[in-house]
């Protein structure tokens, strides 16, 4: 009888330890939580995936519009300098009594192919400054042929020695070194400067040559409202405004009529509106 209760075990939880279970009930809830732990996992990674994808497309679109963005300029800045260089030399040739095509080398100046060769190279980028002020920028005699890396670069030091003390203008972050490395941002904004101060200011009749950039670009909306008030567009600001194109191609209108047909203009294709304005 007392070997037949020692034998006899107690019903679970009654004192005995059930962690050595492995009924088919339990091993299946086992695998369950394993196997949707499994699935968080996966579902984590894919939405990290997601997103590192969406992230890197946005950068790449916005990698791609600042390049456009910098090619537009760069072409608009450019023909801004070659018309500058191209009206001084019809001047020049004027004044002489001269026949033919005036040609800008007839001012010891050449034309610029873009704004980062243009800016890197002293003699041209002084030329462009001699145009614009009518005063001697570099001392020494001009180069017949090539110059030398290092004297190009005092050349450039000298050039921006002269928009410093003698022109006046404040060229905070930017400095030789940067335009020869093509910083672009930089020197883009180096040539905005000069717009504002050698053709925006003038045209505008604003007489302070210290001017802020704000007070001469709120100067400049007021004139490109004023400009393209009989065409059908809204000039709220220069980013928005011009993002489609259609505010760039009145301007040409305005002063090239039939240049455009601005009803056939696509909104939706502002890239090509603004590469044609230009």
């Amino acid at each position: 009888m007392l070997s037949a209760l020692r034998k006899k075990k107690p019903a679970s939880g009654a004192g005995y330890s059930v962690e050595g279970d492995d009924s088919p009930s339990r091993s299946s809830a086992r695998a369950a939580a394993v196997g949707s732990s499994k699935e968080e996992e996966e579902l984590r990674q894919k939405m990290t995936s997601m997103r590192r994808t969406e992230v890197g497309n946005i950068t790449t679109l916005r990698g791609k519009q600042q390049n456009v963005t910098e090619s537009l300029q760069d072409r608009t800045f450019t023909r801004w300098i070659n018309y500058k260089l191209h009206a001084a030399a019809e001047r020049s040739s004027l004044a002489s009594g001269g026949v033919g095509e005036p040609s800008t080398s007839a001012l010891g100046v050449q034309e610029w192919t873009d704004l980062r060769s243009g800016a890197q190279d002293a003699e041209m980028f002084a030329g462009l400054l001699e145009v614009l002020t009518g005063k001697r920028v570099l001392r020494g005699p001009k180069k017949t042929g090539p110059v030398s890396d290092f004297n190009n670069r005092a050349n450039l030091e000298e050039v921006f020695t002269f928009l410093h003390n003698v022109e006046g203008l404040q060229l905070v972050g930017t400095g030789p070194q940067d335009i020869l490395n093509g910083n672009m941002k930089l020197i883009l904004g180096l040539v905005w400067v000069l717009i504002l101060r050698y053709h925006l200011q003038p045209m505008l009749g604003v007489k302070d040559t210290k001017v802020n950039a704000t007070k001469a670009m709120e100067e400049f909306l007021k004139w490109v409202r004023k400009t393209v008030v009989a065409f059908p567009v809204a000039v709220r600001d220069f980013r928005s405004s011009f993002s489609d194109g259609r505010v760039l191609c009145s301007l040409v209108e305005a002063f090239c009529p039939g240049t455009f047909d601005l009803k056939k203009i696509d909104t939706a294709n502002g890239e090509q509106n603004c590469t044609m304005g230009t």
